[in-house]
C-alpha cells in the first residue's frame, strides 16, 4: 500500500501485514477506531456500506453491494483508514446479513440433517462472535446497525454472551499483547478503552412522519408546535428503553471499566435514519447534489479532522448532508442533528484524548483511555487478529487453541434452542423406557425387542422436539439394547419345527461337557417346550420325543433310541453313510454345492424318473476326507454322503404277517385306518414265461387282469399269495402310505384328499393305482383337530410295501419336495431299492428335511399344501425271469 490515503477498502488481514506509509505531518497523531457490524436487510443497497461513504465522505463500497455469487458465508472484516480525519473504519460482516445468510443456505445441501444443518449455523455463530470481541479490543466507539427501529433483545443475550467469552480469554490476549509498545493499563485491560457503542437505527415507511401526524400530536395548533421532533422522541424512547434492559441484565454497571462496552450518560447515543427515498434516480441526485454542496465548501477550506469538524458545524453543512439522508426537519421545530453529526461528537472525544467518562453512581472510577499511533496499533491488532481469528503463526498456535476451547461457555447463552431441545429429550427418554418395558416377557427375541423399540421411539417422538432429537434417540436405542442383552434376551435357535428356544440366550454343551446353569451365559441344550409322539422305524412302538433342534437328534437319535427296546433285530437294508479315512473329517465346502433347482415339481419329477448312472449306485465314488453336513438331495454335490441316514427300510416279517382283513397291528391308528391298499399285478402264460418276455407292471391299464381271466380274492381266498401263481396269473402287492400327527394319531390314506375307512370285513376296496399314479401330499390336515385355532397337520412318515411271493420285482424310489420350488428334491443315500420277495417292508421317511442353508420347515396356515410332496413313480414292479429247470 504505497498511497499516502486509502481509497478503497481492504480485509483486516490484508491492512495488518501492509506497511502503510504514512503522510509526515500525521504520522504522530492519535487514531480512532471505528467498528461497524449489525444486521441488514433484503434491500439492494447495503446499509452498513453506505453509512460507511456516508460517514468517510468517499464512494468506499458499492452502493448496490457486492456480487451474490463467488462468496462464502464466514465472518470477516473489511477496514478503510481515512488519513486526513484520523479514523479507521472496521466494518463487520457476517451470517447477520441477508447476503451472508443467503450464501449459508445456499451452502447447505438438501439432504442435510437438521443436527447437521444446526451444528453448521452455529459454527457461523461462533464465529461471528470471535469477530465481535477482536472488534470490542481494538476499537474506540461502536456502531451498531439495525435495519429497523425496534431494538432487538436478542442482543442483550449476545453481549452477555460475549462479556463472559471475554473475560474467560482475557489472560490469553493479555499473554498474546505483552510483548506490545503499549501502556501498562491496555496490557492489563485488553483494550486502548472501554469502547462506546452506538445505536443506528433504520426507520421503515410504516412510521413515516407526515404533517397530519405533526398536527394531531401538537392538538391541532399548529402555531403551538412540540419541543422536538418525532423521530427525536423516538430515539429519546430508544435509549430509556435500551439503557433499562442493559441496566436490568447487568450488562451495563457503574464502572464502565468492568463492562464490555458503555453509553454516554449526558450524550445521544441513539440515531434514528428516516425513510430513505424509493425513488432510486431521486437517491442519487441526493447524493450528488450534497456532494457538489460539500465540494463548494470545501474549497474555501482546508481544515480537517476535528477542526474541519467543528467548521462544518458553524458552516450550516448540516442541511445538505440531512438532505443526504432523507432528514425530516421542520422550519418550526429545532433542527436534528446528521449521522456524521452524531457519530463525530464521541470521535471527537476520543481526538482530542479527553477519552470517555460514562461510570456513573457515587464514587465513579475513572477508566482508562490511550490514543495509538497507527503504527501501535497495528501491532497490538496484529497479534489480537492470530490469536482470535486467523491462527496462522506457530507462535501464537497455542493460544489461539485455547481461545477456541473457550468457546464452550457461549453454549449457555447462545444456545437456547439446544438446551430446550435437550430438556425435552431428557423428558422424553423416561417415558420411552417405560413404553419399551410395558408387557414384555422376561426372555424374548429379537422380533420382539424390534417392535417395543418402535413403539418407545413413537412415544419419544411425540415429546421430543429440536437438534437433540436424534442424538437422544441413539442413547434410546443403546438402553433398550443394553436392557434386552442383560439378561432378558431369548435364544433365537428356532426348532426343526419353526418353534423358538425358550430359554434366554446360552451356549450348547461341548461333547462330554456337562451343563451349567449357573455360568454367565449358562450352558444348556435348547428346548421349545414342545413335546410330540412319534413311533420307531417298524410302528409297532410309540414314544415321546422333544421338538428337535438338529437334524441327527430329528432323523437319527431318536429312533436309535427305540431300535433297543422294539426294532433292532430286525432284517434290514442298511444305507450307505460316510466312513472316514483320517481322524478330523471336515464338511464339504457349500462352494461345492449346486444352485437348487428352479423347475417346479412335475418337470423334476418327470426328470428324476429316469434313472442316473449317478442313482442307480452309491452315488459313484465316495471321498473318505469330506462329508455332507445336511442330507442327500438333488443339488447336492455328488460322490458325498452325510455321517448318519435320515431314512430307514426294515422288514416287519414275511409277507403272510400282514392280514387284509385285519389291517396293521400297531398302535396309534384311528378306526379302521390301518389297512394297506391292493396293488393286483398281471403274471404272464406259463409259455410266455418261459420265453423270458417280461413287461413293466406300474399299476397302469396292461396290470388289470386279462379276459376271461380270475383275479385272486374274487373268492375270498386272500390269504394265500404264494399259491396264486399255481391258478391264476395275477399276483397282489399291498402298499400303504401311513401319516401321523404330532399327538400320534395315525391312518393310511388312499388319495391326497382321503383316509382308508374300512367299517366291515373284507379290508381296503380302494386300489393303490391312485396313490402310486400321483403325487402324494408330504402333510396333510390331521383328521383329530384340537380346540385351538390353529390347524394340526399330519405328516407322511412310513411306506408300508407287503411283496409276495411271486416272479415279481419291486423297485423302491423315494423322492420327497418338502417345499415349494427351488427347493430339491430328497432322496436315500441309495436308489432304486431292490424289495426281496416274500416280505413286509416299511419305509420310515425323515422327521424333517434340510440342507446346508437351514432346515424346510412344516407349511404355515396360509401356505399350500400341494407344494409338499412325495413324487409319483416311489413303487415300480416288473415279472422276473424264473430259474433255470
Amino acid at each position: 500500500m504505497k498511497e499516502a490515503n486509502m481509497s478503497f477498502a481492504v480485509s483486516i488481514g490484508a491492512l495488518l501485514q501492509t506497511e502503510l506509509q504514512e503522510d509526515a505531518a500525521h504520522r504522530d497523531d492519535g487514531l480512532c477506531v471505528v467498528g461497524v457490524f449489525g444486521k441488514s436487510n433484503m434491500q439492494s443497497a447495503a446499509a452498513k456500506e453506505s453509512f460507511v461513504n456516508t460517514l468517510a465522505d468517499k464512494h468506499i463500497f458499492s452502493l448496490f453491494g457486492e456480487p451474490e455469487d463467488g462468496g462464502t458465508p464466514d465472518s470477516h472484516i473489511q477496514a478503510f483508514y481515512n488519513q486526513e480525519s484520523r479514523v479507521l473504519y472496521l466494518l463487520l460482516s457476517s451470517v447477520s446479513d441477508s447476503r451472508h445468510l443467503l450464501r449459508a443456505c445456499q451452502s447447505l445441501s438438501a439432504g442435510t440433517v437438521h443436527s447437521d444443518a444446526h451444528d453448521f449455523w452455529k459454527g457461523l455463530e461462533r464465529q461471528h462472535c470471535l469477530h465481535l470481541l477482536y472488534l470490542f479490543s481494538v476499537c474506540h466507539v461502536l456502531l451498531l446497525v439495525h435495519p429497523n427501529q425496534t431494538f432487538d433483545v436478542a442482543y442483550d443475550r449476545l453481549f452477555r454472551a460475549l462479556d463472559a467469552l471475554r473475560q474467560k480469554t482475557l489472560p490469553l490476549i493479555r499473554a498474546a499483547i505483552k510483548d506490545c509498545p503499549v501502556s501498562k493499563e491496555w496490557k492489563v485491560n485488553c483494550r486502548p478503552c472501554p469502547p462506546r457503542l452506538l445505536f443506528v437505527f433504520q426507520m421503515n415507511g410504516s412510521l413515516k412522519v407526515s404533517d397530519s401526524l405533526i398536527c394531531s400530536d401538537s392538538g391541532g395548533n399548529i402555531d403551538k408546535p412540540k419541543k422536538h421532533s418525532p423521530r427525536r422522541r423516538l430515539q429519546h424512547a430508544l435509549e430509556d428503553q435500551i439503557y433499562r434492559i442493559f441496566r436490568k441484565s447487568r450488562v451495563l454497571t457503574n464502572q464502565s471499566s468492568n463492562c464490555l462496552f458503555t453509553v454516554p450518560a449526558n450524550q445521544a447515543f441513539v440515531y434514528v435514519i428516516p425513510t430513505v427515498d424509493e425513488d432510486p434516480v431521486g437517491s442519487l441526485l441526493s447524493h450528488l447534489r450534497s456532494n457538489c454542496i460539500f465540494s463548494e465548501q470545501d474549497s474555501t477550506s482546508s481544515m480537517s479532522g476535528p477542526r474541519r469538524y467543528q467548521q462544518m458545524r458553524r458552516s450550516g453543512w448540516q442541511t445538505g448532508f440531512s438532505s443526504d439522508l432523507g432528514s425530516m426537519s421542520m422550519a418550526s421545530q429545532p433542527m436534528d442533528c446528521s449521522l456524521k453529526e452524531f457519530l463525530w461528537q464521541h470521535v471527537d472525544l476520543v481526538l482530542t484524548k479527553k477519552g470517555f467518562d460514562d461510570s456513573v453512581g457515587r464514587n465513579p472510577q475513572p477508566s482508562h483511555f490511550e490514543l495509538p499511533t497507527y503504527s501501535k496499533w497495528v501491532q497490538v491488532a496484529s497479534r489480537l487478529h492470530q490469536v482470535l481469528i486467523s491462527n496462522t503463526e506457530e507462535e501464537t498456535a497455542e493460544l489461539a487453541s485455547k481461545v477456541q476451547s473457550q468457546l464452550k461457555v457461549l453454549e449457555g447463552f447462545l444456545e437456547a434452542d439446544t438446551k430446550f431441545s435437550e430438556n425435552r429429550c431428557q423428558k422424553a427418554l423416561p417415558l420411552a423406557h417405560s413404553a419399551y418395558q410395558s408387557n414384555l416377557p422376561h426372555n424374548y427375541t429379537t422380533t420382539v425387542h424390534k417392535n417395543q423399540l418402535a413403539q418407545a421411539l413413537r412415544v419419544y417422538s411425540q415429546h421430543a422436539r429440536g437438534v437433540a432429537f436424534q442424538r437422544y434417540a441413539l442413547q434410546l436405542h443403546e438402553d433398550c439394547y443394553k436392557f434386552w442383552s442383560n439378561g432378558h434376551q431369548l435364544c433365537e435357535e428356532r426348532s426343526l419345527t419353526d418353534q423358538h428356544c425358550i430359554h434366554k440366550f446360552h451356549l450348547l454343551p461341548q461333547p462330554g461337557e456337562k451343563l451349567d446353569l449357573d455360568r454367565n451365559p449358562p450352558v444348556l441344550n435348547h428346548n421349545s417346550r414342545g413335546r410330540f409322539t412319534s413311533s420307531c422305524n417298524c410302528g409297532r412302538k410309540q414314544a415321546p420325543r422333544e421338538d428337535p433342534f438338529d437334524i441327527q437328534a430329528a432323523n437319527y437319535d431318536f429312533y436309535q433310541m427305540l431300535e433297543e427296546k422294539c426294532c433292532g433285530k430286525l432284517d434290514r437294508i442298511e444305507f450307505p453313510v460316510f466312513q472316514p479315512s483320517t481322524p478330523d473329517p471336515a464338511p464339504a465346502s457349500n462352494q461345492a454345492q449346486q444352485a437348487p433347482c428352479e423347475a417346479s415339481g412335475s418337470g423334476e419329477a418327470e426328470k428324476l424318473k429316469e434313472p442316473s448312472a449317478a442313482q442307480s449306485h452309491t452315488l459313484g465314488d465316495t471321498s473318505l476326507s469330506l462329508y455332507l453336513p445336511g442330507m442327500i438331495h438333488s443339488a447336492c454335490p455328488k460322490g458325498l454322503l452325510p455321517k448318519f441316514s435320515s431314512w430307514s427300510l426294515v422288514k416287519l416279517g414275511p409277507a403272510k404277517s400282514y392280514n387284509c382283513h385285519a389291517g396293521l397291528d400297531q398302535p396309534g391308528f384311528l378306526p379302521g385306518s390301518s389297512f394297506l391298499l391292493p396293488w393286483d399285478l398281471v403274471l404272464r402264460s406259463r409259455s410266455e414265461e418261459e420265453a423270458g418276455l417280461t413287461e413293466s407292471l406300474d399299476g397302469g391299464a396292461s396290470s388289470w387282469p386279462a379276459p376271461n381271466k380270475t383275479v385272486v380274492g374274487k373268492r375270498g381266498s386272500a390269504g394265500g399269495l404264494g399259491r396264486s401263481r399255481r391258478r391264476d396269473d395275477v399276483a397282489r402287492v399291498f402298499v400303504g402310505f401311513e401319516y401321523e400327527d404330532g399327538r400320534g394319531r395315525r391312518f393310511v390314506s388312499c388319495g391326497p384328499d382321503k383316509i382308508v375307512k374300512v367299517l366291515g370285513p373284507g379290508g381296503a376296496k380302494d386300489p393303490a393305482t391312485r396313490v402310486l399314479n400321483t403325487d402324494m401330499p408330504l402333510y396333510v390336515p390331521s383328521p383329530s383337530q384340537g380346540r385351538g385355532l390353529k390347524p394340526h397337520y399330519a405328516q407322511l412318515v412310513r411306506l408300508f410295501v407287503v411283496v409276495p411271493d411271486a416272479p415279481l420285482e419291486v423297485t423302491l424310489n423315494p423322492q420327497v419336495q418338502p417345499g415349494p420350488p427351488p427347493c430339491p428334491v430328497f432322496h436315500p443315500e441309495k436308489t432304486d431299492l431292490l424289495l426281496p420277495p416274500d416280505g413286509l417292508w416299511v419305509l420310515r421317511f425323515p422327521y424333517s428335511y434340510a440342507t446346508d442353508h437351514g432346515p424346510s420347515y412344516p407349511p404355515k396356515d396360509n401356505q399350500p399344501l400341494n407344494n409338499y410332496k412325495v413324487l409319483r413313480g416311489i413303487l415300480k414292479a416288473t415279472t422276473a425271469n424264473p430259474p433255470p429247470q
